[in-house]
């Protein structure tokens, strides 16, 4: 499948992501996709996204009402299953224009992705990336992984967080030491 302009399709990017075990797609206007693998991002080499593609992106995973409230509200949190890998999908608006980051979460073969599936309940087992994230020693709250990608893109949140949650650790940041692999 390809996208707009040379650009692979967003279903493509994910399979690719998720084969190699990457835990993010960091995606936006004006910046070339990457990835995040074992704590570091890696730009690919594909073209810089510009609007249209990054429009076609958000057309295969959000209905119309989730693309305007977007656009109306400048943020918007979903999830997507795909028919290999069920994502998290945080929206952002940037200085750069629209972003998106995705958190490779579950494979969604059929039942697998239902939350009553969850590993702790003896179902599905999380994709690579979601193993690699998961398997901190001290886990994360989703809250925290929000907060740290406003700060990594610079989207200047900081003012709207109260003080007990200005210093989170890093999520990818292993009480035992290091950065998590």
């Amino acid at each position: 499948m390809r996208g707009t302009k040379g650009s692979p399709s967003l279903e493509t990017i994910l399979r690719i992501a998720d084969n190699a075990g990457h835990s993010d797609v960091h995606l936006g206007v004006g910046e070339r996709p990457r990835f995040r693998a074992r704590g570091d991002i890696q730009t690919t080499d594909w073209p810089t996204t510009d609007d249209a593609v990054f429009q076609g992106w958000l057309r295969e995973i959000l209905s119309p009402q989730q693309i305007d409230s977007f656009y109306r509200n400048k943020e918007l949190d979903s999830a997507f299953a795909f028919p290999f890998v069920r994502v998290r999908i945080n929206l952002l608006d940037s200085l750069r224009g629209p972003a998106m980051v995705l958190l490779i979460a579950w494979p969604s073969d059929g039942a697998a992705a239902h939350p009553s599936n969850h590993p702790q309940h003896g179902g599905a087992q999380p994709s690579r990336g979601a193993q690699r994230f998961s398997s901190t020693s001290q886990g994360t709250r989703a809250g925290d992984r929000t907060d740290w990608i406003w700060k990594e893109h610079n989207f200047g949140r900081h003012d709207r967080l109260d003080q007990s949650q200005q210093n989170l650790p890093h999520p990818h940041y292993r009480r035992s030491g290091g950065i998590c692999a």
